[in-house]
């Protein structure tokens, strides 16, 4: 009788054991950080560092970038006018979300000021070069811009971008509104 209860038991204990419901695993989404500290490495070449901030929304779609810029370049080329200072506000769609490779869209408003250089002609001067003078001017701007975030860690990511728009300025001719490009390479650290 001891055998037989003995049996019954471990039978029962071995039946429980293996009739328990699987456990579930649940897997975590990554986590979207939505806090974004960004560096651009292609304004120095154009005489300016740029630094900007950006806030992720809850869907991680949609994002909000202040962008504030100052120059440091001295004279003028044919690639740009030197930039005092700028600063902008920018709305970025980001249309599969928050992923390893990002592409997103942006309208970027800016405001600043540039440098314009012009020559001063003193005919009473021994000769050239001529004293060169400079006005600020103020500007504004609106571009589209086209990107691609890849995250290369969970905390880093890298992006390529290409921006087109108008930019119009106060010049010495008067009121100038021109086509406006630009290009940037920056890194964001996400917190």
């Amino acid at each position: 009788m001891n055998r037989l209860l003995l049996i019954t038991i471990l039978l029962c204990a071995a039946n429980s054991s293996f009739s328990q419901e699987p456990e579930i695993i649940e897997i975590e989404s990554p986590k979207i950080h939505k806090n974004l500290l960004t560096v651009d490495y292609v304004s120095p070449v154009f005489g300016a560092a740029t630094l900007s901030y950006e806030r992720l929304f809850a869907s991680g779609k949609l994002g909000l970038e202040v962008p504030v810029s100052i120059g440091f370049k001295s004279t003028s080329n044919i690639a740009s006018e030197p930039r005092t200072w700028a600063a902008g506000l920018e709305i970025k769609y980001y249309p599969t979300g928050q992923s390893k490779v990002a592409y997103y869209l942006g309208l970027d408003n800016q405001v600043g000021q540039l440098k314009e250089y012009y020559y001063y002609y003193d005919y009473f001067a021994p000769y050239p070069p001529y004293p060169q003078e400079a006005n600020h001017r103020m500007f504004f701007a609106t571009y589209v811009k086209n990107g691609v975030a890849i995250n290369v860690f969970e905390r880093l990511s890298i992006a390529p971008a290409f921006a087109l728009g108008v930019r119009s300025f106060n010049s010495s001719y008067g009121i100038q509104t021109d086509i406006h490009a630009y290009g940037e390479f920056a890194m964001s650290f996400k917190f």
